[in-house]
C-alpha cells in the first residue's frame, strides 16, 4: 500500500478506499467535498481531502 501522507489518490483508488463506485467519487468532487486536480486527462484526489472525508464519516 502506498504512503497516503505523500501520495494522492486516483478516482479508482479513492473508490476502493471508501468502498463506493467511481461515480460516487465524482459526485463528491462536484459537491466540493473532495478536492481534486488533473494530471493530463487523469484526475487525482488530494490525500488531505480524503483524510478529511474519512474523519468526518467516523
Amino acid at each position: 500500500m502506498k504512503d497516503r501522507k505523500t501520495q494522492d489518490f486516483t478516482v479508482q483508488e479513492a473508490s476502493a478506499f471508501f468502498r463506493v463506485t467511481p461515480p460516487t467519487i465524482y459526485a463528491l468532487i462536484n459537491k466540493g467535498q473532495l478536492k481534486s486536480y488533473l494530471v493530463g486527462r487523469s484526475r487525482r484526489i488530494t490525500s488531505e481531502s480524503v483524510e478529511q472525508v474519512r474523519k468526518a464519516g467516523q
